[in-house]
């Protein structure tokens, strides 16, 4: 199981599609979601300091417990769905950004006005960021011409 840290999220965040992501990717954390949001008549103790993976889920009563299989496609299930979830988000977070920096600019394409070249490559380059960058946290603007 993956420790739950910045790095390790990033690592989720940066695969090539949520397929990719396995059970060695999800945090501990996601076995108690899943059995709160999916089992919550099923009494466990959740105890991640001294388990790690479906072993965190102590459950109360042997004979009403989730299978080790299940519960564990299930994490991997929800993980795909929040990652899913956040890439979104920050995709959406990018473009608004650089709608934003486009809006800026528009007055540079009036009528009565003719764009330079490095205006019309600034211009140009924040409508082709998203091609290249999926988030805010690792973008790299094009430098705004004077």
């Amino acid at each position: 199981m993956a420790v739950y840290n910045k790095q390790n999220i990033e690592h989720l965040y940066n695969l090539p599609t949520v397929d990719d992501i396995t059970l060695a990717d999800c945090f501990d954390i996601e076995f108690k979601r899943c059995m709160d949001y999916e089992y919550p008549d099923i009494p466990y103790t959740y105890d991640p300091k001294n388990y790690t993976g479906y072993e965190t889920i102590r459950f109360h009563d042997p004979n009403n417990i989730v299978p080790q299989a299940e519960l564990e496609a299930l994490v991997v299930e929800k993980t795909k769905i929040i990652i899913e979830g956040g890439k979104a988000r920050r995709s959406d977070m990018l473009r608004q950004e650089r709608n934003s920096r486009l809006a800026e600019t528009d007055w540079w394409a009036n009528s009565d006005l003719t764009m330079t070249a490095e205006q019309t490559a600034y211009r140009q380059a924040l409508r082709d960021i998203t091609d290249t960058y999926t988030s805010l946290d690792d973008v790299v603007w094009p430098t705004k011409p004077e």
